[in-house]
């Protein structure tokens, strides 16, 4: 399959297509969102498998 695609971008053909000036925008919007909320994902994930860290207040309530 990588195959075909590497192949397929090698070869150059004449693209007879029209986009306008706002598709790039567009697709850079799609881009940066994707970017941001998977930091969010990140975020959460790193925060879920890292270990709580104690206070004194939790502590405090194990001991009485």
């Amino acid at each position: 399959m990588a195959a075909v695609v590497l192949l397929g971008a090698a070869t150059a053909r004449p693209a007879y297509g029209y986009t306008d000036p706002g598709s790039g925008l567009l697709l850079w919007q799609m881009v940066g969102a994707a970017a941001v909320g998977s930091l969010f994902y990140v975020k959460r994930l790193l925060r879920w498998l890292s270990p709580k860290k104690k206070t004194e207040k939790d502590e405090g309530q194990r001991e009485e």
